[in-house]
């Protein structure tokens, strides 16, 4: 579980640390929020695509090797953007390293439930998410004060540092883990796929995951433009310290596993959207310590959600955990790019308000999906089981 918190950690370190300085890009390079923020989407939407790809190498090499092999190759690309001349050049490095990355997500949670027993695999997922929100925090406090330093290159070369170390701790933790290796055919794979694809339960899951966190991308891409726009006008450093606010999701991740054996799954993804919709409204406020509540609100919400269907997208899969676990991951990270977009979007016609609306269209429709995923699940338990007479009667 070191070995995976490690490997999470590097990955979201690299990931999204840019969200720390994008005031700062903006600023450089004389765009608006919306085309810095793709600085962000560019490595989401390249670990999207590469997902599947790192799933099936794992199958071939397996999943801890697939995770090495990615973290290395994904290094050397974040090593060479400090010294690009341009926007543009950092974008494309971006999709590539996001391309390069994307093994931990996509066999992470598969690695877990082959390894882990099932009455500790929530326990387990909620670790491994909250290596990524731990990397997620330390490489945006890290890179935001380093962008108040030196800028820009500064911040990226910072950043890539840390993840440095995360990466090497991971391969000297992880080289004498037992890691399975299997040897499917490139059909069954693409047969898997197509199984959970058709699954409509599955699908609910993986909604989540692109709903939810299309939220989370929005509100985090932006919520250091608006503490840094009147009223508020705060420095940068005091907009990246108050990225500390994203360790209660680590918190949350954790405790995520209990509360669904509490409440049961389907009731815990509608908790965390209702979590979600009720920090909006604290959000827009024009006191900072209010917003900043509704943001510890917002991210507790988010990352009570998301472990529980990240986790399910393994545990439930009928055939092709890791394929299923890649699907979700596209999910989730395909919804972080695009609602990460729309709300600069949003923010630049309209601003913060704009933003926190096209939040809360996201939390309602997650809310109706998980509601909707419980019901076919139900269903599917129900014909799937067989059907008894008891004192003539079938039950």
């Amino acid at each position: 579980m070191w070995a995976l918190f490690l490997a999470g950690f590097a990955t979201f370190a690299l990931l999204f640390s840019p969200q720390a300085f994008l005031p700062a890009l903006s600023a450089e390079f004389a765009v608006d929020a919306d085309a810095a923020a793709v600085t962000v989407s560019a490595t989401a939407l390249g670990v999207a695509a590469g997902v599947l790809g790192w799933a099936s190498v794992s199958n071939r090499v397996g999943r801890l090797r697939a995770i090495r092999m990615s973290l290395v190759l994904a290094l050397l690309f974040a090593v060479a953007i400090p010294f690009l001349p341009n926007l543009g050049s950092v974008v494309v490095v971006r999709f590539a390293e996001g391309l390069a990355l994307g093994a931990a997500p996509a066999v992470g949670m598969a690695y877990i439930a082959e390894r882990v027993d099932g009455r500790w695999a929530a326990h387990a997922a909620g670790t491994f998410v909250a290596g990524n929100t731990v990397g997620g925090i330390v490489g945006r406090l890290t890179s935001g004060l380093a962008a108040d330093i030196g800028g820009w290159r500064l911040a990226f070369g910072v950043s890539t540092e840390v993840a440095a170390l995360a990466i090497a701790a991971f391969l000297i933790l992880s080289r004498r883990l037992y890691d399975r290796e299997a040897s499917p055919s490139g059909g069954s794979a693409g047969r898997a796929v197509w199984l959970n694809l058709r699954d409509p339960y599955m699908l609910a899951l993986y909604l989540q995951g692109f709903l939810l966190m299309g939220a989370f991308g929005a509100v985090y891409n932006f919520f250091g433009y608006r503490v840094q726009a009147p009223p508020f006008d705060q420095p940068a450093w005091i907009s990246s310290a108050l990225f500390l606010v994203y360790l209660t999701g680590s918190v949350a991740a954790q405790r995520s596993g209990a509360l669904a054996a509490r409440m049961g799954t389907a009731r815990t993804l509608v908790v965390g959207s209702a979590a979600i919709l009720v920090s909006l409204p604290l959000m827009a406020s024009d006191l900072l310590a209010v917003m900043v509540g509704g943001l510890i609100l917002f991210t507790i919400g988010c990352f009570t959600a998301h472990p529980i269907a990240s986790g399910l997208s393994a545990r439930s899969a009928r055939a092709g955990r890791a394929q299923s676990t890649a699907l979700y991951q596209i999910a989730w990270l395909g919804g972080t790019s695009l609602f990460g977009w729309l709300g600069g979007l949003a923010y630049a016609a309209a601003g913060w308000t704009a933003t926190l609306a096209l939040v809360a269209i996201l939390c309602i429709l997650s809310a109706a999906a998980a509601v909707l995923g419980a019901t076919v699940s139900t269903r599917l338990r129900l014909a799937d089981s067989p059907t008894v007479t008891v004192s003539g009667v079938s039950s």
